[in-house]
């Protein structure tokens, strides 16, 4: 298969990932990347809170997710399921050109005063 999205460790990040989310993904478990004919498409981490159950999410792409945006919606939708089993609510924060985006995966919003979005997505009952 040409594309698949694995479970990594902080040391196996892409050359080009960006040093300010390097702490992000120091604290994630788990970590994902997605590959794309075995170049790295996206990353992203599940950073587990203090609240049992709560999760927040962060992501980073690079511009293959722009030229093969229905593999990044595909993966989407399998990654929060995934997630889902592990914690029951997912909470993140984005701004406003990602909110329709992540009301397809079912994402509620409430408006910050500094133009972004925190979102909250659960898992379905």
């Amino acid at each position: 298969m040409s594309a698949r999205l694995e479970i990594i460790g902080s040391w196996q990040l892409p050359n080009d990932f960006p040093s300010e989310l390097k702490q992000h993904a120091s604290l994630s478990n788990p970590l994902f990347m997605g590959l794309y004919h075995d170049e790295p498409f996206c990353v992203v981490g599940i950073v587990p809170q203090h609240v049992s159950g709560i999760a927040a999410i962060w992501g980073w792409n690079t511009p293959l997710v722009h030229e093969h945006p229905y593999i990044y919606a595909r993966w989407a939708h399998r990654l929060i399921k995934r997630v889902h089993t592990l914690y029951p609510t997912i909470i993140g924060e984005c701004s406003a050109s990602k909110v329709k985006w992540l009301l397809s995966l079912g994402a509620d919003f409430l408006p910050r005063s500094n133009n972004m979005y925190l979102f909250r997505i659960e898992a379905p009952q």
